[in-house]
């Protein structure tokens, strides 16, 4: 399935009254942090990414796009924990492209805006669309913020917690060609949870 397809299955399953949400205003939030430190800065874009996912990943136009994309496994009567978080994040990884934030401005976008009207989105768009995904299907989900290369921390991917082996997975949809659980090499790390 790709974008255009999960749109307009979407669509047709949203209830009439809902359908009308489509055609609103996006959900953006732009925000400018006020802070001493670089580390202090990431807290806080990692405080409002926490809260834009915890603000939505209940809501039922995320919880069915979950499902829809669960749909194609439907034929599967156990749940097998793994296929469905790389099912999801699979699809992910594959209908977004990458695409950086204007300099020193940060966007934060919800998932229902990312799902319905974006292509291009950031590490921080990423992490708030699989981590509320996952989510809402029941999963428990972390952010890592990562300083690669000598750098000061600037990269967030999202961790899920596989229930029957007790393991923290990595989910990081920028690096497209990697495969599921790839870690970025980094210096220094931020876990938070969500």
């Amino acid at each position: 399935m790709n974008l255009s397809q999960l749109r307009n299955k979407l669509y047709l399953k949203m209830p009439s009254e809902a359908v009308k949400w489509l055609y609103e205003e996006p959900k953006v939030s732009t925000f400018k942090f006020k802070y001493n430190s670089h580390d202090e800065l990431i807290s806080q874009i990692l405080t409002k990414m926490k809260e834009v996912v915890l603000q939505n990943y209940q809501d039922y136009f995320v919880r069915m796009t979950a499902m829809v994309l669960l749909e194609e496994n439907s034929a599967e009567t156990e749940r097998k924990e793994l296929k469905e978080i790389n099912h999801i994040y699979k699809f992910v990884k594959e209908n977004f492209r990458y695409i950086k934030d204007m300099k020193n401005i940060e966007l934060i976008h919800s998932p229902q805006y990312i799902i319905m009207k974006a292509s291009f989105i950031d590490c921080d768009d990423f992490s708030i669309l699989l981590s509320s995904l996952l989510m809402s299907i029941g999963y428990t989900c972390r952010f890592r913020a990562v300083a690669v290369k000598g750098q000061k921390l600037h990269h967030v991917f999202i961790e899920v917690l596989i229930p029957k082996e007790k393991k923290w997975y990595s989910f990081d949809a920028i690096f497209k060609e990697k495969e599921l659980n790839y870690v970025p090499n980094y210096e220094r790390s931020m876990i938070f949870n969500i």
